[in-house]
C-alpha cells in the first residue's frame, strides 16, 4: 500500500520512506500498471507510440499511418519521442507502458531494446516493433528490407561503372567507437536493431558479387541529419581516399553531402554519384533530384495498428518484411 501511495503521488508518505521506494523502483525497473485490468479486458482505447523523432519525414509518415488507422478503429494515440537518446528511450518506454495502453508501437534506436522492453513493458501489454528486424517472442517486428534495399542501390552503382563506393553509416547512438568496431557487430545477434548494419551487409554482398574488394576506408559514420551529412563529407574529403559515389543513411544526410560537394566544386553526378535513402519529398525537391531507396513508412504504421488489433483478439502475429525499391533520380550517372 505504501508503494501504491508513492507511485500515485499521495503526499501522505514520509519523505525518507518515499525516497527509499523510489530508489527501489529505479533499481528494479518497476513498472506500475494501474490499468492492467482494462488492458486484459480490451476496454482501453489508448495506443502508445515511441519514435526517435518527428522531425524526420520517415517517422512522421509512420506516425501518420498509425494515427489514421487508429482513428478508423476508434483509438486514441499518445506519442513519445526518444530524441535519439538511449536514456530517454527507456524513460519513454516506462511512461508509455505505465499508462495501461491497449497496445504499444515502438521504434528502437539501439541494440539493447530487447532488455528495455522486457524491463519496462508489462506482459499484459501487446507490443509491436517497427522499422527494425529482430526476433523477440510475442513481439512482432514490421520492417523494410534494408539489406535488399542497399544491395540494389550498391549493385546499381556498380552496373553504372562505379568502383569506389563510399558508405555513410548512420546511427542514433554509436554502437562502436570506430569502423573496426562497427564491422565486429556484423555477426552480432542484435544486428537487426540497426538498419545501417543491415544496409552495410547488403552493400558488401553487392561488392562480393562483383568481385570488388571491401575497403573500410570508404566507411564513414554519421547521424541522420543534414548537418552530419555535410560534416561527414567534408571530413571524408580531407582523408583523400579516392571515391566516385556515396551511399547515404537517408535523404537528409545525402543533401548535406551534396552541399559539401557543391562548395568544393565537385560536380554531382558528373564526378560523384549520390544515393539517398527513404525517397522522401526532400529527394524530389533536391537539385539534382536524388536517386534514393524507397521505403513505405505509412504502410508500416498502418500494419502496426492492424497487428495490435489482432493481438488484442488473442491472435498470433508474425514478423512482416516489406520490399524496398530503388527510385532513379538525377544524382547518379554512369561513369564515362
Amino acid at each position: 500500500s505504501t508503494v501504491s501511495r508513492v507511485m500515485n503521488g499521495n503526499d501522505k508518505v514520509d519523505p525518507m520512506l518515499k525516497d527509499k521506494v523510489m530508489a527501489a523502483v529505479e533499481e528494479l525497473g518497476y513498472v506500475p500498471n494501474a490499468n492492467a485490468r482494462s488492458v486484459r479486458s480490451g476496454s482501453s482505447n489508448l495506443l502508445s507510440v515511441i519514435i526517435p523523432t518527428a522531425e524526420i519525414a520517415i517517422f512522421a509518415s509512420v506516425l501518420q499511418g498509425i494515427m489514421d488507422m487508429a482513428e478508423v478503429n476508434g483509438l486514441r494515440v499518445n506519442v513519445y519521442s526518444s530524441k535519439g537518446d538511449e536514456r530517454q528511450d527507456l524513460k519513454c518506454l516506462r511512461e508509455a507502458a505505465a499508462g495501461g495502453p491497449k497496445g504499444l508501437i515502438y521504434c528502437p534506436i539501439h541494440g539493447r531494446y530487447h532488455e528495455h522492453v522486457k524491463s519496462a513493458v508489462s506482459p499484459d501489454t501487446p507490443a509491436v516493433v517497427v522499422m527494425r528486424r529482430g526476433d523477440m517472442p510475442g513481439v512482432p517486428h514490421i520492417y523494410m528490407d534494408d539489406f535488399g534495399g542497399e544491395y540494389r542501390a550498391a549493385k546499381y552503382l556498380i552496373q553504372q561503372g562505379h568502383r569506389h563506393i563510399a558508405f555513410f553509416a548512420g546511427f542514433w547512438t554509436r554502437p562502436a567507437e570506430d569502423v573496426d568496431g562497427i564491422l565486429n557487430l556484423m555477426d552480432a545477434e542484435g544486428r537487426g536493431a540497426y538498419s545501417t548494419l543491415e544496409r552495410l551487409a547488403g552493400y558488401r554482398k553487392a561488392l562480393d558479387e562483383a568481385g570488388m574488394e571491401f575497403d573500410k576506408r570508404l566507411i564513414s559514420m554519421t547521424r541522420f541529419d543534414h548537418k552530419s551529412g555535410y560534416e561527414a563529407m567534408n571530413e571524408f574529403l580531407s582523408t583523400l581516399v579516392p571515391f566516385d559515389s556515396v551511399l547515404c543513411g537517408n535523404d537528409l544526410v545525402a543533401t548535406g553531402a551534396l552541399q559539401a560537394l557543391k562548395e568544393q566544386k565537385i560536380a554531382v553526378p558528373e564526378r560523384v554519384s549520390i544515393v539517398g535513402y527513404d525517397d522522401s519529398d526532400l529527394a524530389r525537391i533536391s537539385h539534382p533530384r536524388l536517386t534514393s531507396v524507397r521505403q513505405l513508412p505509412y504502410t508500416i504504421g498502418e500494419k502496426a495498428v492492424e497487428a495490435l488489433m489482432r493481438m488484442a483478439e488473442g491472435r498470433r502475429v508474425e514478423n512482416q518484411k516489406l520490399d524496398a525499391a530503388l527510385t532513379i533520380g538525377m544524382s547518379t550517372a554512369a561513369k564515362s
